[in-house]
């Protein structure tokens, strides 16, 4: 025992100490919810490190948010920086992400309002109001969604004409273009969204474009490996986003699969790497959520 004591006091001398992380540049940031196309401006914050923690204020809201979208708290825990707010989209919101360095201007998290999460991202301005010309963040969407987005909006276009139209002939004949211009997108689709992965893999559009697919793959029949793949996809786009992000896509992923018999193994992974991830912080229905996945018959 004597003889072990000497190499026990040297491994703790040798481990590894836990830095504190540093906290985010001071400033003022843009607080979005990204989407494929861009995203939205929802407030602004203005964050100032006070020692190894963070203090904030609202700046600005979104002008559409009734009753605006007010900063309650910013803490620091490690180099992961929570902004909890009063209000929102889809009502209280909070903001998680982490703070890769102390001289960052851009922060990658996720954006929670209301119970839906969205991959969110902190950015520094100047701006110091928000209107509703410069709360609209845009980027390109990959070619095959474009092509998507065309087909989608054909078919809801001819849609109405035929439900405003009050001549029988008209109305018949373009009920029955929409109806051939949707069978045209249930055929496209999935050879578009498989498009978007294989050019634009790692990005929102294909994460999303892999999420569709897993959506569809029992109806497709689709085989159990290549939907693992878009499992694996959805999750390397997630990861970025920080861990909160990344835990809310496997628990999505388990939900997706597990109506869907063909691919019972992969959904019960998912599930069981979701209650993994649980930790008390979690919320009650948070954890019910989980489990539900696991309990399922």
């Amino acid at each position: 025992m004597r003889r072990m004591l000497p190499a026990l006091v040297l491994g703790l001398l040798l481990a590894p100490v836990a830095l504190t992380a540093a906290p985010p540049k001071a400033g003022t940031y843009e607080v979005i919810s990204l989407t494929p196309s861009g995203g939205t401006i929802y407030c602004l914050v203005k964050l100032t490190p006070k020692g190894t923690g963070v203090e904030g204020e609202s700046v600005a809201s979104h002008p559409g948010l009734r009753g605006g979208m007010n900063l309650k708290s910013a803490t620091l825990e490690g180099d992961v920086l929570r902004l909890e707010f009063k209000g929102g989209p889809g009502g209280d919101t909070t903001f998680e992400a982490k703070v890769p360095n102390a001289e960052a201007d851009t922060l990658l998290g996720s954006f929670e309002s209301g119970g839906r999460m969205t991959a969110g991202r902190l950015a520094m301005t100047t701006k110091t109001e928000l209107t509703q010309a410069t709360t609209a963040v845009r980027s390109a969407l990959p070619e095959p969604m474009q092509k998507l987005q065309t087909m989608s909006s054909k078919v809801l276009q001819l849609r109405q004409r035929a439900a405003q139209t009050k001549a029988a002939d008209e109305k018949a004949k373009l009920t029955q273009e929409a109806t051939d211009a949707d069978k045209e997108y249930q055929v496209e689709m999935p050879k578009l969204y498989r498009e978007v992965i294989e050019k634009h893999g790692g990005s929102l559009a294909s994460g999303q474009a892999a999420q569709s697919l897993i959506r569809l793959a029992g109806k497709d029949k689709v085989d159990p490996q290549q939907v693992r793949g878009w499992s694996v996809e959805v999750l390397k786009v997630a990861q970025p986003f920080g861990k909160r992000y990344e835990n809310e896509m496997t628990t999505q992923l388990a939900e997706w699969l597990v109506p869907q018999p063909a691919y019972a193994e992969l959904a019960l992974e998912h599930a069981q790497r979701a209650e993994k991830n649980l930790t008390a912080k979690d919320t009650l229905e948070q954890q019910v959520r989980v489990l539900g996945l696991l309990w399922r018959p």
